[in-house]
């Protein structure tokens, strides 16, 4: 689309130096849940150490605390194949929007393209099934499993699920056995709304993060998020970022264990 910068990388590194409604609450919205901070404890709790999916196996599973610790190197790619310009208008500006908040909590910046041999990354995918269905092989070898990324049958096999699925966006990753996160996939549909694909894009990078999705809540968006008035909408609220910075405190160490993210927040 031509309302997508060609360069959107470098505007953001010049400016700076997913899948479900936007949903205001779901459950107790009351003032006892919103203000009560043992209620957001285990809730950080849960996202740091629950995993909706471990090692491409489908299997929720509690897991060492994982976070980044360096700068990100940002490739984007299909961003030219939204269905409408409204949806590659909000698709830019929701990236735009999220990694500012991202570096300004958590002091981690993209780094413009992904270098031959490097590691430690997210790259964003917007899929389209018409672009796939006209060459399968190459669009697996340049988008799915690039030489870039530690190739696994299971991501195939995700892949393939993922086409056919009703989600519309997902986060790909391996876990590292030091708790450092370094390769990330996100893929989002292009065939969405305005509104789906905000917060897909909000939601992924926030997990990508190491804040998971978490027991009781599908997605970060279905949480009490009515905080000081601000209501979740395709964008990370104070609440979500006030998650990112106590995970990115130089005292929560990747690879900790439950018990000791337990202590340092008690």
């Amino acid at each position: 689309m031509s309302n997508w910068p060609r360069s959107l990388i470098y505007i953001l590194l010049v400016a700076m130096f997913g899948v479900f409604p936007a949903l205001a609450a779901s459950g107790d919205t009351s003032d006892e849940i919103v203000h009560d901070e043992r209620f957001w404890d285990q809730l950080f709790v849960d996202a740091v150490h629950s995993r909706e999916a471990c090692n491409l196996d489908f299997k929720p599973c509690r897991a060492p605390l994982q976070k980044r610790v360096e700068d990100y190197y940002l490739r984007v790619r299909g961003e030219t194949k939204f269905l409408s310009d409204e949806v590659a208008e909000a698709a830019s500006r929701s990236l735009t929007r999220v990694i500012e908040d991202i570096y300004r909590t958590t002091g981690l910046r993209p780094i413009q393209g992904v270098p031959e041999h490097a590691s430690n990354f997210i790259f964003l995918l917007f899929f389209n099934e018409e672009e796939y269905q006209s060459d399968p092989e190459n669009y697996i070898l340049a988008r799915i499993a690039p030489p870039t990324l530690r190739f696994s049958e299971k991501r195939l096999e995700f892949f393939s699920w993922f086409r056919s699925s009703h989600l519309d966006c997902t986060l790909v990753t391996t876990p590292y056995p030091d708790g450092i996160i370094r390769d990330v996939q996100i893929w989002i549909k292009v065939d969405v709304s305005t509104e789906v694909v905000s917060n897909c894009i909000a939601e992924e990078f926030f997990n990508s993060f190491g804040l998971d999705d978490t027991p009781e809540f599908e997605s970060i968006f279905d949480w009490p998020t009515v905080v000081d008035g601000e209501i979740a909408d395709g964008k990370l609220t104070e609440r979500h970022l006030s998650f990112l910075r106590r995970l990115y405190e130089p005292e929560m160490i990747p690879n900790q264990a439950e018990e000791a993210t337990w202590a340092l927040i008690r």
